[in-house]
This record gives C-alpha cells, sequence and structure tokens, in this order.
C-alpha cells in the first residue's frame, strides 16, 4: 500500500489531470485535446461530468490514470489553493508545475516501493539518498524555473532502479508498477 502522499486526492485538486496533458482518443480517451486545454467534460467545481462512466464514454485512459499525489501537491502545498483559472500566468506556472511533479511523484512512489523490498543495507542507503533528492526537487523552494531538468533526474533515477534488477526487491517493484 503506497504512502498517503502518493494517492490522489480529486477533491483536493483543480482538475490538473483534466487540463494539463494531451490526450487522444487512439490512446483511450473519448477525443484528441491539446495540452493545457481543458477537457470538456471537466465543470466549473472540477469535477468530471462522466466520472461515473468513464469507459462507457470512451475515456478508459482516464480510469487507469493516477497522478500519485502530484495534483493535489501542486494546488494545496505549491500553489496555497490558488486555481489555474485566476489568470493566464498561474496556468502556466501551475501547469509546468505539475508536469514536472508527476514525474517526480512518480519517481518517489518507486523509490518508497523499492526501499520497503529491498533490505541490502547499501542499496537501502542508494534509494534512500536518492528519494531525499528528490523530495528536495519537489519543494516549494525547488518549483520555480531554476528546477533540474526532469528528464535528467528521470534517467538518473531509473539508472539506479535498473542497478537493482536482480533483486527480490526490483522483481516486487517491477510487479506492482512495470517501469
Amino acid at each position: 500500500m503506497p504512502e498517503a502522499r502518493f494517492q490522489s486526492d480529486c477533491a483536493s485538486c483543480g482538475g490538473l489531470c483534466c487540463v494539463v496533458p494531451s490526450f487522444d482518443a487512439g490512446q483511450g480517451f473519448g477525443y484528441d485535446k491539446p495540452a493545457h486545454i481543458p477537457c470538456t467534460n471537466l465543470q466549473d467545481d472540477f469535477r468530471c461530468a462522466v466520472h461515473g462512466g468513464l469507459a462507457s464514454c470512451g475515456f478508459t485512459g482516464c480510469v487507469s490514470y493516477d497522478c500519485h499525489g502530484a495534483g493535489q501537491w501542486v494546488t494545496q502545498v505549491l500553489f496555497k489553493g490558488t486555481s489555474w483559472r485566476e489568470s493566464p500566468e498561474t496556468a502556466r506556472a501551475m501547469f509546468a508545475a505539475f508536469s514536472r511533479q508527476s514525474v517526480l511523484h512518480e519517481l518517489m512512489l518507486l523509490l518508497t516501493t523499492a526501499i520497503q523490498y529491498d533490505t541490502d543495507p547499501e542499496h537501502q542507503q542508494l534509494l534512500k539518498a536518492k528519494l531525499q533528492e528528490l523530495e528536495q526537487l519537489s519543494l516549494p523552494a525547488a518549483a520555480g524555473p531554476a528546477t533540474a531538468d526532469i528528464e535528467n533526474v528521470k534517467q538518473n533515477t531509473n539508472l539506479l532502479l535498473k542497478s537493482l534488477q536482480q533483486t527480490r526487491a526490483f522483481t516486487e517493484l517491477k510487479s506492482r508498477y512495470p517501469v
């Protein structure tokens, strides 16, 4: 069971996953949508108009999507409850933060899971150091334009995780969260 911080809380988010990413009908979404444009099903209260029937409406991609807590982190922690609808500048900043935080939260969840299953002290030390690094990058002070290149962070984290491929921890991790 993942830590509470990695569980999505849509009621504490501003519908960022319904706005920030692009999606297309061929990938399990009801229609093609460009990035940074709200889904046509997103209501004024940030709830989904078809949430109860996502799959039957052609939105199987939404059913399987999980931001791992990035949405509420951006909305509540980084932007202190501010809505992306307040201004174009706020929207741009929140969208960029959500894009970064989605990757960071997924990587932190993978590392946290690996830490739970890998009992090797050396591996534990490496995993905890990488987790601490990512936690620092996710803090409000690091959320501005000076944030490290997220693709480089992702590659380095994946290299660390792949270095554990032969361990029981990686086998468990891979079964829970395919890398």
